[in-house]
């Protein structure tokens, strides 16, 4: 399932974003040959000519840690070294945990944030999420949701336990 931006409308242009509590999911697209974000909003959506990693690499320096010591934080809770979720921001009322659907250098991957999701559903050999005003077919089966989306619940689990 591949986000071509030629066929989205409604998109707005952006060159510079962080990634926060409004973001909802971000995926990678195609735009003229060239892996790009197109980043869901409650009530848009935007599209920057950078990689998903990129922003959240971005994002992470912005909130004071780099990529690294995310993932590093994150692994003193799980065994498993690959598509962990990362805390970005902890505000007054509830983090900012995004998860990877697939490996961050996987092209078709989308990172989702774990408070944006309100319900999913087995729709074909994929799952379609709920975000509070649409549903968005995902490029993943529903097993490989509900693993990435359980793991990131118990690291915020774990995080609430620890604070």
């Amino acid at each position: 399932m591949k986000f071509e931006l030629e066929q989205m409308h409604d998109v707005i242009r952006i060159t510079d974003y962080t990634i926060s509590q409004h973001t909802m999911a971000i995926f990678d697209c195609n735009y003229k040959g060239q892996s790009s974000s197109l980043i869901l909003e409650k009530n848009k959506r935007l599209f920057i000519k950078k990689k998903p990693i990129q922003l959240i690499r971005e994002s992470c320096r912005h909130y004071g840690l780099s990529y690294t010591e995310r993932i590093r934080q994150t692994k003193r809770y799980f065994r498993q070294t690959h598509k962990l979720p990362i805390l970005l921001t902890y505000t007054q009322t509830k983090p900012c945990i995004i998860f990877p659907l697939y490996s961050s250098r996987t092209f078709e991957n989308a990172w989702l944030n774990l408070y944006a999701i309100r319900n999913m559903k087995a729709d074909g050999q994929y799952c379609t999420v709920q975000f509070e005003n649409e549903w968005i077919p995902l490029p993943a089966t529903m097993n490989v949701f509900k693993t990435q989306y359980t793991v990131a619940n118990l690291y915020a689990r774990n995080l609430e336990l620890n604070m």
